[in-house]
């Protein structure tokens, strides 16, 4: 595993590691609500060919409305902060994407009050799958509130991303810094410091970053650091790094 360090008035410092979204769960009432069981990312070291599964289980509180839900297997996208973002198939264009090779044994269930519904995700691993790591998202959500009305509360909707890293390939943790920028500067106020950092590799990192800053003269004024990202960042994306300058006196 390889760090590298790029300078554009700012230095970042890569490490791969495993990427885990922390999709912590808050402990679910036993009356009332959906949950997902296991609701956790799916990270795992697979070998080209190899067929694998993943139980998770829905269940349903039983003083909640009946539903009908759907899980669909998306493209694995992110926002600049980070934010996992499903992709459907006509905007899953990454050669890292996973999603062609997952699919799940109920695509589509009712759940009454107190019940559940196991759900099987099988991932075939393609012989030819290639190096570096493949991506994608397993999505739950309610298609309707059976019989109308109220639905079963605000979690509706899981986000369970599957992250999979090739065993026995060449993992490349490479990026480059795409663009740095400041927000417009208000009199008084500390002056907030963008950097656009891209994955340019085949596989998830994170990343810390030192941003310098210096007068037309070269002289450093001030040295901030980015403390390691929450999350990874996946192959060709890119994430918005911030930090805030803080304004002691006159800045030319």
């Amino acid at each position: 595993m390889h760090n590298k360090k790029r300078c554009l008035f700012l230095s970042l410092a890569a490490a791969a590691v495993i990427l885990c979204l922390s999709l912590a769960a808050a402990p679910a009432s036993a009356s009332t609500g959906i949950s997902l069981t296991p609701f956790a990312s799916i990270a795992l070291d697979v070998t080209p060919g190899e067929t694998l599964t993943h139980q998770m289980t829905l269940t349903l509180g039983d003083q909640d409305q009946a539903v009908d839900m759907a899980v669909d297997i998306m493209g694995f996208g992110s926002s600049l902060d980070g934010s996992p973002q499903g992709l459907a198939a006509a905007q899953d264009t990454s050669p890292y994407s996973a999603r062609s090779f997952i699919s799940v044994d109920q695509a589509a269930f009712h759940l009454a009050p107190g019940g559940s519904q196991n759900i099987t995700a099988t991932i075939a691993v393609p012989a030819d799958v290639g190096a570096g790591g493949r991506y994608a998202i397993i999505y739950f959500h309610q298609q309707q509130p059976a019989g109308g009305g109220g639905g079963a509360g605000s979690l509706s909707a899981f986000n369970i991303p599957v992250l999979l890293t090739i065993k026995g390939s060449t993992l490349i943790h490479t990026g480059k810094i795409s663009a740095v920028s400041a927000a417009q500067a208000v009199s008084g106020q500390p002056i907030t410091l963008l950097t656009n950092f891209q994955n340019t590799g085949n596989h998830n990192f994170k990343v810390q970053a030192e941003v310098a800053v210096k007068d037309a003269q070269g002289q450093t004024l001030d040295t901030l650091s980015i403390p390691l990202t929450i999350s990874s960042i996946l192959p060709g994306v890119t994430r918005q790094l911030a930090t805030s300058l803080p304004v002691s006196g006159a800045l030319a």
